[in-house]
């Protein structure tokens, strides 16, 4: 009887101990995580999420006619479909946040 009492309190004992691990380990990790930068003119620069997935999207492609289409991040290209040679290219506006409300 006495023995499970002992091997209870160890188990509470163990428990909590990994809790506060796990506990520490997040904290750790989110007080490593560097916030959003700001600019000279104060505007906040990396926490644009939109901007950083156009850059990590892959690219897609399109055919239509003798053309073929490219738009890559913010960056939409036409080339002839025969030569593959680079007919036009232009660069497309970044999307803005919405306002703060």
């Amino acid at each position: 009887m006495k023995m499970s009492l002992v091997a209870s309190r160890h188990r509470t004992l163990i428990a909590l101990v990994v809790v506060l691990v796990i506990v520490a380990g997040v904290v750790s990790v989110a007080m490593a995580q560097p916030g959003p930068q700001q600019g000279e003119d104060g505007a906040r620069r990396g926490g644009d999420m939109r901007a950083m997935m156009m850059r990590m999207a892959p690219p897609i492609m399109e055919v239509s006619g003798n053309a073929v289409f490219l738009f890559r991040g913010n960056t939409l290209y036409k080339f002839d479909a025969d030569t593959l040679e680079l007919l036009a290219q232009t660069e497309l506006p970044m999307p803005q946040p919405p306002a703060p409300q």
